[in-house]
């Protein structure tokens, strides 16, 4: 009777043994990566009278927390419910729990404006979302952008609408009560320039300053002529054949920011506008860029797909998609499926 009261309080033991290293595993992989669910930029806000327990049941109940149990044991065990400050925190899936206490205890990296800029928005388009998030008015900003000092990969043009224009990065940034029109220019160039690097590396290439506008001239033409990403490498494609076979691209998205309309169909006059953006009118690319393109632009500029297309008309009923011609008699074939 003895052997087998030992043997099963040695069980006892080992499983409690196994079952405290589980737990501890557990307790501290949750104090290491606390948050799940958690977006790109993912915001924070701690109100007037927020506690640290009260913030923290709220992103358990949004779902974004692991273990609201242990998170709370931790937080009792390290420092009790430290005061917090007001403001809104950007989180991030690999913060740890100390990452964000941190945070929220110092408050100094609390932020009073958040502003998210889609890829092909225009400069236009981008003062307008800086005014609606209180930053400053549409006027200011643009104001400041014909006045900020160009990097040395920006060509200045008389011609051109904005000489910026294109090198504001689509990204969410988030910026504190102090900050001035020069300041949302400068990060978002910064980023641009951050991206651009990004890519270097992961395509292998080098892209040297003379050649970048180039680039950014066609991949805002394709951020705002396609919606597919896997179309994208096919009309860079299609831009180089065009241009290579000296024919006018006709890109309707450039006549429609030479008239200053959005996210419209032309009208045939729009298409007879002179402006050196027309490229209906002139020939060869626009004289700079229309829009802030996306990573996926750029890289489908860097790395056109050959083909011997000439023309895409968008695809009836479809998603976005296109439809992609060599000749023009099948252009037109296209064009009388696809229309009305």
């Amino acid at each position: 009777m003895g052997k087998k009261i030992l043997k099963n309080f040695l069980i006892t033991i080992v499983f409690l043994i196994v079952a405290a290293e589980v737990g501890w595993y557990f307790y501290t992989s949750t104090i290491k990566k606390p948050f799940i669910n958690i977006g790109k930029n993912e915001v924070v806000e701690v109100k007037e009278n927020d506690t640290l327990n009260t913030v923290l049941s709220r992103l358990d109940e949004e779902g974004k927390l692991k273990n609201l149990f242990m998170v709370k044991v931790y937080n009792k065990i390290s420092s009790g419910d430290r005061n917090i400050k007001v403001g809104s925190y950007e989180i991030n899936k690999d913060d740890s729990l100390n990452d964000f206490l941190d945070r929220i205890i110092s408050g100094k990296e609390s932020y009073a404006y958040k502003i998210t800029v889609p890829e092909g928005k225009n400069i236009e388009e981008i003062a307008a979302i800086v005014e609606e998030a209180g930053i400053v008015s549409k006027d200011e900003f643009l104001a400041a952008i014909k006045e900020y000092p160009l990097p040395s990969y920006v060509q200045s043009n008389p011609e051109k609408r904005y000489n910026l224009e294109g090198y504001l990065f689509p990204d969410t940034y988030t910026f504190n009560k102090d900050v001035t029109a020069n300041d949302v220019i400068g990060n978002m160039i910064k980023r641009f320039e951050t991206a651009i690097s990004e890519i270097e590396t992961e395509e292998g290439v080098t892209i040297s300053d003379d050649k970048l506008e180039d680039i950014i001239i066609r991949a805002s033409i394709i951020e705002k002529e396609i919606k597919v990403d896997e179309e994208r490498p096919i009309v860079a494609g299609v831009i180089e054949n065009r241009l290579e076979q000296g024919m006018p691209l006709q890109m309707d998205a450039t006549s429609l920011y030479a008239t200053g309309k959005h996210d419209t169909a032309p009208t045939p006059e729009d298409l007879k506008i002179k402006s050196p953006y027309n490229t209906y009118y002139v020939k060869g690319l626009p004289v700079g860029p229309i829009a802030s393109p996306g990573k996926v632009s750029i890289e489908a500029v860097l790395k056109p797909k050959k083909s011997d297309y000439i023309y895409y008309v968008l695809k009836k009923g479809g998603n976005g998609e296109h439809v992609f011609a060599i000749t023009h008699d099948e252009h037109k074939k296209n064009v009388e499926e696809n229309i009305n």
